[in-house]
């Protein structure tokens, strides 16, 4: 599939610490979006602050902070993104109930085919996406 380097294209910011998902993930969706990485929280708070992010894809666990810490950070410097955040988690026992209702959760191991679709109707004007 063809990209187009054009400046409406969308910019997805993918935060994980394992170096193998982002390279996956950054593949596969690099088909379609712009791509940025980060290794960790502070990392991504860097890009945020430095380029235009479209939507944020976060591992939960990140080493010393986890997603939620990520969004808190987004929550009160660039609200209208947290409208744009997927959490990605293979911690099923991880008490997510807080933030099912601000963020979009998905679940590892995530079909790349229920990725795509979450992420294009995240951009749609008339959103449920949960």
């Amino acid at each position: 599939m063809m990209v187009l380097n054009t400046s409406a294209q969308r910019t997805l910011l993918l935060v994980d610490d394992d170096p193998l998902l982002t390279e996956l993930f950054g593949e596969i969706l690099g088909e379609l979006y712009a791509i940025k990485t980060a290794d960790s929280v502070v990392a991504a708070q860097h890009v945020i602050e430095r380029d235009r992010i479209d939507m944020v894809i976060s591992d939960y666990h990140l080493g010393l902070q986890d997603g939620d810490d990520l969004l808190a950070w987004i929550l009160l410097t660039k609200p209208t993104l947290a409208e744009h955040f997927i959490l990605l988690t293979g911690d099923d026992s991880a008490n997510l109930n807080a933030l099912k209702g601000m963020v979009t959760v998905l679940y590892k191991p995530v079909q790349i085919a229920v990725l795509l679709d979450t992420i294009e109707q995240m951009f749609q004007p008339d959103k449920e996406v949960s």
